[in-house]
């Protein structure tokens, strides 16, 4: 093969691969820069009240209330009683706040418990409902991390042109984390909104139960709970998006992608399967987390510039967000 000829076959490698590979889109044209936000720990506090009551007489008894989230606990111990009598009193005073703490604990699990989804169509709107949300919010700090894994199962040209392209992908997917300070409903380094960095990119979520295999919601710790949301099988061509996926996560854009004017795609069929939606939701029904995972089980497509070519390719495609309030 000539040089002209190997310049040819991977210039027309570049515009092939280009289509199946979003990090192209993610290491072009954004300004990365990192802030570590320092973490600020809510205080806890417990309050307890004391009132001394009346004196009747020398050996006067004090009355001691202890004060829980309204339920008062309360035991009347003389100064002049004998020691059994005073540890007594203190045990069953101890016993009863013990009861009271449980009583609140309990209520408070019944209260999370009931604030979790349950079912495949509840999570998918809890989920859909907190994306949009966060789309939505004015003021609040991003940091998302792409990660893509491309395979190469074939490519027109033999394997030079296919180290070609292997060597392109390795050397243009940026896995940098991106930070975006959101105020007033944009990020002043970018000029973004939120609705233009995250999945699904420039519009509201929305996912129907036919795409979905499975959906759950578990509580967590702090009153809120997670879900994770799996995808089954669709396929996106020229013409058609995949259903689901082109309605809730980060999928590949033929539009955008900046094609040089000599390239053109004639077909081009991509096969999601097996992904994964998962995000952490807070007590107030925001979102505090989320990672998309992406899979490519199968990718084919057939283009040309100057010369026809065919690539098959299969990976995956990782978004991870961090979000702080």
């Amino acid at each position: 093969m000539t040089k002209k000829k190997l310049i040819q076959y991977g210039a027309l490698a570049v515009a092939a691969v280009w289509v199946f590979c979003i990090s192209f889109l993610i290491a072009s044209g954004k300004v990365r820069k990192q802030r570590k936000e320092a973490a600020t720990l809510p205080s806890t506090s417990f309050s307890a009240s004391s009132s001394a009551a009346s004196l009747t007489s020398e050996n006067a008894a004090t009355q001691t209330k202890v004060s829980m989230n309204g339920n008062q606990v309360s035991t009347n111990v003389s100064v002049s009683d004998p020691a059994w009598v005073v540890e007594e009193s203190k045990s069953k005073q101890a016993s009863e706040a013990a009861s009271v703490a449980e009583q609140i604990r309990d209520s408070s699990k019944a209260a999370a418990k009931d604030s979790v989804p349950s079912g495949k169509n509840e999570v998918i709107a809890a989920y859909t409902q907190a994306v949009n949300k966060l789309k939505s919010t004015s003021t609040f700090t991003l940091v998302k991390q792409d990660i893509l894994t491309v395979d190469i199962d074939s490519i027109s040209g033999g394997s030079s042109v296919q180290n070609i392209a292997s060597s392109l992908i390795k050397n243009n997917t940026n896995t940098d984390p991106v930070t975006y300070n959101f105020s007033g409903g944009s990020d002043p380094s970018t000029g973004k909104s939120p609705t233009a960095v995250i999945a699904p990119l420039g519009s509201d979520a929305s996912l129907g139960s036919n795409i979905v295999t499975s959906a759950q919601a578990t509580a967590n710790s702090s009153g809120g709970y997670k879900l994770t949301i799996k995808l089954g099988k669709a396929v996106q061509t020229l013409t058609s998006p995949a259903e689901g996926y082109s309605t809730s996560m980060e999928v590949i854009n033929t539009e955008s992608l900046g094609l040089p004017s000599a390239a053109s795609i004639t077909t081009l069929n991509i096969t999601y399967d097996n992904s994964t939606i998962e995000a952490e939701i807070d007590k107030d029904g925001r979102i505090t987390s989320m990672k998309h995972t992406l899979v490519v089980s199968e990718a084919n497509g057939e283009g040309k510039m100057l010369v026809p070519i065919t690539v098959e390719l299969h990976g995956n495609y990782v978004s991870d967000y961090k979000i702080s309030y």
